[in-house]
């Protein structure tokens, strides 16, 4: 599975669509008898609570939006992530054109979860020495919204329990290209504040275009190594780390950091990996194990640890910080549900990536996306996804 990124002119409706060049099974499809017949369901719209998004928005409204593919010959009907910003919005470099035409139509950028051919070099950036393992370049800034709209809900209720709410004032630990920050401001308002602290240029300029675009007043970017630097910010009400631990060479600093970071009283929300070895298929696949057991190594070459959760709660109690919830998050889903996609497209870009580091062989990275695709085609196919422990934690002393 690859992302892609694509552009349509599309609105809700269950209307039968053609377009000339659209995805039919998962592939471009094109036949002699003329374009595939296509249909959109809207499933929810992210960071809104109104109805269908063309009705309830007009057609100059900003905000992200989730599409699926109904009456299509899949047997994985793709995830449609985009960003609903009016029919200005120019064309990605790598995007196919496509029109539909509606009565009603705005455009409509997706980052398409498909069975294409692998990720190619010239997708993904050659390491730098300041580089993440997984890599800053355009494909894993579209992995990650996958990724987090997979998690999103999740998120979203982690917060609301640890007690966001207007006026909250937030930092986003390691904010990646951005997409948490985009749902805390939502949720904090102008009223509130939220501070994205990321090291990586790319991604902080992929967020800035996006704060910029959304008009989110209340958030800013600060550009920090949660490692190598002292995070100079206090008094914040929440603190979200979610997938950084894993990834930094002291799990101490990064802890001492946020507990820094905040208020007596505020919350820290993390989620990390317990256990990413429970990453596993059925029917069972020697192949999907070598790729996990190659990645944990990987990351592990760079100085992280994939199951970080039993270095990083006492590292947190002795910081001074209580626990107050902690919850394993692991699921084992079929190719049709959406958590599907999380792991599918990481194999995809992942295991390119392993290459491009020199871990492994062009042919071996084939070989995962093959046994990927052969796994996606069988709908009684189970994944079982890497353990995540969410972490909820209050600092109790200065």
């Amino acid at each position: 599975m690859v992302l892609s990124t694509y552009m349509t002119s599309c609105r809700c409706s269950s209307e039968p669509m053609t377009e000339q060049a659209w995805l039919n099974g998962g592939t471009f499809a094109q036949g002699a008898a003329g374009p595939p017949t296509v249909c959109f369901r809207p499933i929810r719209p992210l960071g809104a609570t109104d109805g269908c998004w063309p009705d309830a928005r007009p057609a100059s409204a900003l905000g992200s939006y989730s599409f699926i593919g109904a009456e299509t010959s899949s047997p994985v009907p793709p995830p449609y992530l985009g960003e609903f910003a009016g029919p200005s919005t120019p064309l990605n470099s790598r995007s196919e054109s496509g029109q539909i035409q509606m009565n009603r139509c705005c455009t409509f950028r997706a980052a398409v979860s498909q069975p294409l051919p692998r990720i190619t070099k010239s997708e993904i950036s050659m390491p730098t020495t300041n580089d993440y393992v997984l890599g800053t370049h355009d494909a894993e800034i579209a992995r990650l919204g996958l990724q987090h709209q997979v998690w999103r809900p999740h998120m979203l209720d982690a917060w609301i329990r640890a007690g966001m709410t207007r006026g909250s004032k937030v930092i986003d630990v390691g904010a990646g290209p951005g997409y948490a920050t985009f749902d805390a401001a939502e949720i904090v308002g102008p009223s509130g504040e939220v501070v994205a602290v990321e090291r990586s240029p790319h991604f902080l300029s992929f967020a800035k275009r996006e704060i910029d675009r959304r008009g989110a007043c209340c958030a800013r970017l600060v550009e920090c190594d949660l490692v190598d630097g002292t995070l100079e910010l206090s008094g914040f009400d929440l603190a979200w780390c979610r997938w950084v631990a894993s990834f930094v060479s002291s799990p101490v600093q990064l802890v001492e950091n946020i507990f820094a970071s905040l208020r007596v009283g505020g919350k820290a929300v993390l989620h990390e990996y317990q256990s990413y070895a429970t990453w596993r298929v059925i029917p069972t696949s020697p192949q999907i194990e070598r790729f996990v057991g190659e990645v944990m190594a990987s990351w592990r070459a760079s100085g992280g640890e994939p199951d970080i959760v039993p270095t990083v709660i006492p590292l947190m109690l002795e910081a001074g910080f209580k626990l107050i919830e902690i919850r394993p998050l692991i699921f084992a889903v079929h190719p049709s549900h959406l958590t599907w996609q999380w792991p599918a497209a990481f194999a995809a870009s992942n295991s390119q990536r392993l290459v491009d580091l020199g871990r492994v062989s062009q042919e071996w990275a084939d070989a995962v996306q093959s046994e990927f695709n052969i796994l996606a085609a069988n709908p009684n196919a189970i994944l079982v996804t890497p353990m995540v422990m969410e972490i909820i934690a209050e600092k109790v002393r200065a």
